[in-house]
């Protein structure tokens, strides 16, 4: 099963969180261990989600204050993939697993 972790700043009303939303929602459970993680869980999107998917929340209300915390919680989880619409996140390389 791979585990994906997508990464969001919260869930307002909006086209790429509405995204987000459909595809958590929609994802093969069989097929793929999915949970999100948000820097403020907050947005009226959040109640779109389905029960099943694990929320996690960094509590924290801006990106740039969050990044520390969202890359121990990245490491701690250990996602095989993280997805990201958030464009300062895209470009971040993350060495997630130690090389063979």
């Amino acid at each position: 099963m791979l585990y994906i972790l997508f990464v969001m700043p919260q869930l307002n009303m909006g086209g790429a969180e509405r995204v987000i939303v459909n595809i958590l929602n929609h994802l093969n459970r069989e097929r793929f261990k999915i949970e999100l993680l948000l820097f403020d869980r907050s947005g009226s999107l959040v109640d779109d989600l389905a029960e099943d998917i694990t929320l996690h929340s960094l509590g924290v209300s801006s990106v740039a204050k969050g990044m520390p915390q969202l890359l121990k919680k990245i490491y701690g989880l250990k996602p095989d993939i993280v997805f990201s619409g958030m464009g300062n996140l895209k470009s971040l390389p993350l060495p997630l697993h130690s090389p063979p």
